[in-house]
């Protein structure tokens, strides 16, 4: 997901329970627990130091990841998009990758993302109710292990 999604999320009206939902997922991820939901390093900082959520808050939700130094002299759209690609390298190789309505077509259009069916980008309203899905999808396990 993108620093843009993230501030969407925070503009919710129900963004405590959107980030509840995400720490959950985290938590429960059955292929990569506690790297469910992950952010380049360079967006978390910018989100921290703007300082419209707390570090505490947004470490729950989202794991934190450093960019490879290959990436660093590209653009910020082409370094995530690039970043989710390399994701998909392991199971279950398939990754959903979070923005806004307004980045949206700025991804699609990337000569990066042409001809990649391992990354789905999803942006807003949508992006939600992929969380949601998740997200219900951990209560239903956990109501049958009980």
């Amino acid at each position: 997901m993108d620093k843009q999604f993230i501030e969407y999320c925070m503009s919710r009206p129900n963004k405590k329970s959107i980030f509840s939902r995400l720490m959950k997922i985290k938590a429960s991820s059955l292929d990569h627990k506690k790297t469910h939901n992950i952010i380049l390093e360079e967006d978390f900082d910018k989100l921290i130091s703007e300082g419209d959520i707390s570090e505490l808050v947004l470490s729950a939700s989202i794991k934190k990841i450093k960019e490879s130094t290959a990436l660093s002299s590209m653009d910020i759209v082409t370094k995530r998009l690039l970043f989710a690609i390399t994701l998909t390298s392991e199971s279950p190789r398939m990754v959903y990758f979070f923005t806004t309505e307004e980045l949206l077509p700025e991804y699609k259009k990337n000569k990066h993302y042409t001809g990649v069916k391992s990354v789905n980008i999803k942006s807003s309203q949508e992006a939600l109710r992929i969380i949601d899905s998740y997200y219900n999808q951990f209560v239903t396990e956990r109501e049958f292990s009980r």
